[in-house]
This record gives structure tokens, sequence and C-alpha cells, in this order.
């Protein structure tokens, strides 16, 4: 049977049993695998304690039959102790490797998915890392390699471009910038939030975090999480957490967008 040495990311752990482990990995060589760790919550030997959440651990997998395969062994490569004291970039970095969970497809093996995740719990690990635009950096770049980037340079109904270093509003149904004469999107994206969403959607995303302002990063972050549960039909637990601990009720209006695909696009002039 064929093994595979690979370095891998937890994405997610549930109990089997009373000795094992069903897991979800991101693999540097593989994408993304669930793997039966037998004796997972017994054997230290084994696992080696690296079947925690936030640490690069070098896995050694056997193929076995069906899509589940069989975690022979994991041994930490590197852990991230600065962001496990600190409960925001926890809470970032949580929502972050949920997100790659709920995007990547099984089996389609990416290195630069695995590296931009790797990254993102570097950045994380940063004394007085934004975290939380660190997240939303993390998740256009995510979307990018997964084929769901948003468009955030011109208005999705006419074309019309959006001034470089102006705001610019965003509809997560349509999943691109809406302008005043195709109806107007419902999030106000401030030039700086475009601007790093747009540079976080290439190779270099972590050049492209800057610190927001409190407004700015709450629009950020609606218009990220609404984009993703239109994309993904369903609600991304941590992101809506954030969502409800940062925005407060001013996501009420802007949690839910409204399909308007049906509208007749009007004449545009301004974005």
């Amino acid at each position: 049977m064929t093994t595979t040495v690979t370095d891998a990311l937890l994405l997610r752990a549930v109990d089997y049993g009373e000795r094992d482990r069903v897991v979800t990995l991101l693999t540097a060589d593989l994408g993304k695998v669930s793997a039966m760790a037998r004796g997972a919550r017994t054997s230290r030997r084994r696992f080696a304690g690296a079947l925690e959440p936030f640490t690069w651990m070098r896995v050694q997998l056997r193929a076995g039959r069906g899509e589940l395969v069989r975690l022979e062994s994991a041994e930490p490569v590197r852990t991230y102790p600065a962001l496990l004291g600190r409960l925001d970039a926890m809470r970032c970095a949580g929502a972050a490797l949920e997100a790659c969970r709920e995007i990547v497809a099984p089996r389609d093996p990416d290195r630069r998915l695995f590296e931009a995740a790797t990254q993102m719990l570097e950045a994380m690990q940063g004394e007085g890392a934004p975290a939380l635009e660190t997240l939303l950096a993390f998740c256009a770049r995510l979307t990018a390699l997964a084929g769901l980037a948003p468009r955030l340079d011109a208005c999705g109904r006419c074309g019309r471009v959006a001034p470089e270093r102006g705001a610019a509003r965003f509809d997560p149904a349509l999943g691109a910038l809406l302008c005043s004469r195709c109806g107007h999107g419902p999030i106000l994206l401030s030039a700086a939030t475009r601007a790093m969403l747009q540079g976080a959607c290439s190779g270099t995303w972590t050049r492209s975090v800057q610190p927001l302002e409190p407004t700015e990063r709450a629009a950020g972050l609606m218009a990220v999480a609404a984009h993703l549960r239109v994309r993904l039909n369903r609600t991304l637990h941590g992101l809506g957490g954030l969502v409800e601990r940062v925005c407060g009720d001013r996501a009420d209006s802007m949690a839910d967008p409204v399909d308007d695909s049906s509208r007749e696009p009007g004449p545009c002039a301004e974005s």
C-alpha cells in the first residue's frame, strides 16, 4: 500500500469510538485529506502531541480503501506559542483554518494553499500583528486560489472601472462591486480595504496586510463573510462569530445580501 510523508496542518478532529480520531488535514503534497488516526486518543508515542490546532506537523499517511486514508504517525515541525497567547489571533486563525476546510476541494494538491496557510500562522504569531486584517487578506488569497475571488476593480454589471483610490460599494450576491447606476452594493469598502484585498489575491499576499480603521475593518469583514456565504451556500461559524463580535447591529442589514441578478442593469456613469 502506498505511503506518503508530507507536511500538514490540522483542520478538524472528531473523536471516533474510545481510542480513535478522524482528522481532516491540509497537506503540502496531497491537498485536503481525511484520515483515520487509530489510537490517537491514547497513544502519545505515535502522534507526539502533534494533533493539536495551529501545529505544523510532518505526517505519514497510508492509502486505504475509499476516501479515508490512515494516519500512521505525526510529529510537530513548528508550533506557534505567541499565537496561542493572544485570544484575537486564536479566533482569527481558527476562522482561517475553517475557511480552508470548507473552501478547499478534497484531494486537489496545490502547494500554494499549504504555503498560504503556514504564512498565515506565521503572520498571526508576530507581536502586534493585525489579526483580523491578516484573516481578511488570507481569505482573499484563498478565494483566488480556489477560483472564487471577488471582483473589486470594477462594477460586476457594466464593467466600469472603479476609481483606484476611491471607496466603492460591494454586492456579495454578485461577488463584485456594484456601481450606483447599476443598483449600488450594500457594503461600502474604502480604498485601503479594496487595495488590501486585491493585493492579497497575489502570491505575496502577506505584503498587502495593513492596519485598517475600525469602520474599514468591519466593512471588510462583512464583505468577506457574506461573499463566502453566498459562494458556499452556508455560513462559516468562525467568520460569522467575528461578524457578530466586531460589527454588532451593523451586521443585520449587511449579512444577508439580496440576490438581485434579475434586476435590469441601467446605464453606468460612475462607480
